[in-house]
């Protein structure tokens, strides 16, 4: 009979050879037993790993060309040569072989190089696995299945002892970080660009590109404004490609053991993070709210809040005429308190980036200059101003919300489904109703009665609402939303009663102790598991709209839920950003249905 610890590597090199990752403390343990029932025969197991919901969520489009070629190189680091290929397809598609009975014959056949590699890989998911067990660290979902893959592909030939540990260590951490926080490793990148760094300059130290990865991963996790960061920025491939010269990964993890992933961020790119061009959602150049014409000046908030960073046609210089800046916020009115000081130290300009005291807070802001307060390479800017959206505090990913028109609202305003411009919308003291089109818009409230339309539920489309007044203002929902929510009809959401959910519940109103993060991805694990241990969906209907509003200490959100797989819970993929209000939250009063015209007969 063999050993316990045998029997558990033999399922550990299975899970190596099929998966591709070490296997988890509660799987290594349970396919152990069987093994042993079957006195270690793996043909008793293999069935089995072939027809996981693993395998279908990770394989199921996939060739058996495709799986056998990755086989290979999750074992060897190199695709399987023409006629070894061409055999083991004829194998599996005859129905001769399964893709699991492939995996198991190449590992055990392996000689030379090729052994001497799958033996170190094999020792480093032994290690990682026996790590998590004795450590308790999450190991669980696909974003930390992707994680323990990065340590597969890192181990390589020349791999030593103390190289296995470090990246065993790392490893863990990593999965640890994304088992909590799924959307990391979404802003990190896919499992196969994670991989595809071991191929380039960066992959030549691979302990340290492991170890990178993983603090890379801790600090977004604990810091909203750096995962934002990371997001916009591409995820670490597009990063690392585009590293100031003569920077390495050691200089990198460095600026994170001293200052964190924001100072890494700060270390790497002092002008700003920036924008992945191959990704949606980049802003557009912000304009003169009072001209059509484009302005020579933009800026956006760098990642620490207290920054600006200034981008011109001809590089800026110099601060001329300090006198000349004027900074508000737009939201108000009002002046910054914080960035007052212009003659003196409150402001400074070195490079491109413009920095104040004090940080700013979320909200939407006007900055204006005359045409010499600022020089160039060239001359000075010529008067003009711009605007912005940005603060403190992760209430909204600022590059989202990047406003590239304004438009001033005296009544009622409605834009077109098809425009996709980032814009703001600046309430005055009458009343107005506005239905927002582009997605990712601003509305900013100077006081009058305003009225939010909300028309349809757009995954990409959240709106950021600012200085609303629960009293005076309303979000209202006409056209495909009213129809998504309002289940009976009757033109009023039916609340659930101290956020309870029943089987005809519309809308639900629930405190959460949360950070509310607005931007490009999906919701933060952090705000789902508040929203989870808040709110029980047991009783609502399968593929039932939910109205979900979340308030916070730093502002609301608006959700809605669709229950899709009627499992309890409310996942990522069941959840639509609809709104976030960054100062004011609205009371469920003012969120009504908007009486809807009869048909024509």
């Amino acid at each position: 009979m063999s050993t316990q610890s045998t029997l558990e590597s033999t399922v550990n090199s299975l899970y190596l050879a099929f998966y591709g990752r070490p296997a988890d403390p509660a799987g290594i343990k349970f396919w152990a037993e069987q093994l042993s029932k079957a006195d270690g025969n793996i043909d008793a197991i293999k069935a089995s790993f072939a027809n996981s919901e693993e395998a279908r969520v990770r394989f199921g489009n996939d060739t058996a060309a495709d799986r056998i070629t990755e086989i290979y190189q999750q074992l060897f680091n190199r695709d399987p040569d023409a006629k070894g290929l061409e055999f083991w397809v004829d194998a599996v598609s005859k129905g001769h072989a399964s893709v699991a009975d492939v995996a198991i014959s190449v590992l055990k056949g392996a000689q030379g190089s090729d052994q001497a590699l799958t033996s170190l890989r094999q020792k480093a998911a032994d290690s990682f696995t026996a790590e998590v067990a004795a450590t308790g660290s999450g190991y669980g979902g696909i974003a930390a299945v992707e994680a323990a893959r990065v340590l597969v592909r890192a181990v390589t030939a020349d791999a030593t002892a103390s190289d296995i540990d470090a990246l065993v260590e790392a490893s863990a951490e990593l999965a640890d970080v994304v088992t909590d926080n799924p959307e990391v490793m979404d802003a990190l990148g896919s499992g196969d660009e994670l991989l595809e760094l071991f191929e380039g300059e960066e992959g030549s130290d691979p302990v340290a590109l492991v170890e990178t990865l993983a603090e890379t991963a801790r600090g977004a996790s604990a810091d909203a404004h750096a995962l934002a960061s990371l997001m916009k920025g591409g995820g670490m491939s597009n990063l690392l490609k585009v590293l100031p010269e003569g920077m390495t990964l050691k200089d990198v993890k460095a600026a994170m053991g001293k200052g964190g992933l924001p100072a890494a961020l700060k270390k790497m790119f002092p002008d700003g993070v920036p924008a992945n061009p191959g990704k949606p959602g980049k802003p557009g150049k912000p304009t003169d709210p009072d001209s059509e014409d484009g302005m020579s000046l933009g800026f956006h908030l760098a990642d620490t809040p207290s920054k600006l960073t200034l981008t011109a046609e001809s590089a800026v210089t110099g601060l001329d005429n300090a006198d000349g800046l004027a900074l508000k916020d737009y939201g108000s009115g009002a002046a910054q308190a914080t960035a007052v000081d212009y003659t003196g130290a409150g402001l400074a300009l070195e490079g491109t980036t413009l920095s104040f005291d004090g940080a700013l807070a979320a909200g939407l802001y006007q900055m204006s200059w005359q045409a010499d307060t600022f020089s160039t390479a060239d001359s000075h800017l010529a008067a003009g101003s711009v605007l912005f959206a940005g603060g403190q505090d992760g209430l909204f990913v600022q590059e989202g919300f990047s406003v590239a028109k304004t438009t001033a609202v005296s009544g009622d305003l409605a834009r077109a489904a098809t425009e996709q411009v980032n814009e703001a919308f600046i309430g005055g003291a009458t009343a107005a109703s506005i239905a927002t089109g582009g997605g990712h818009d601003v509305v900013a409230d100077h006081g009058g009665a305003l009225s939010i339309v909300v028309d349809r539920f757009d995954s990409t489309a959240a709106d950021l609402i600012l200085g609303f007044d629960s009293g005076d203002d309303s979000i209202e929902l006409t056209g495909a939303a009213a129809t998504a929510i309002d289940a009976n009809a009757d033109g009023q959401i039916q609340w659930g009663a101290a956020g309870e959910v029943g089987a005809m519940t519309e809308g639900v109103s629930v405190t959460v102790d949360a950070q509310l993060v607005m931007g490009g991805t999906a919701v933060s694990a952090a705000t789902l598991a508040a929203l989870n241990g808040k709110l029980d969906v047991s009783a609502l209907a399968l593929n039932a709209d939910l109205l979900i509003l979340a308030k916070a200490d730093t502002g609301a959100a608006l959700f809605q839920y669709v229950n899709k797989d009627d499992d309890d819970q409310i996942d990522a993929d069941e959840l639509t950003q609809v709104a976030m209000f960054a100062d004011g939250a609205p009371g469920q009063d003012d969120i009504v249905l908007v009486a809807q015209a009869a048909p024509a007969p």
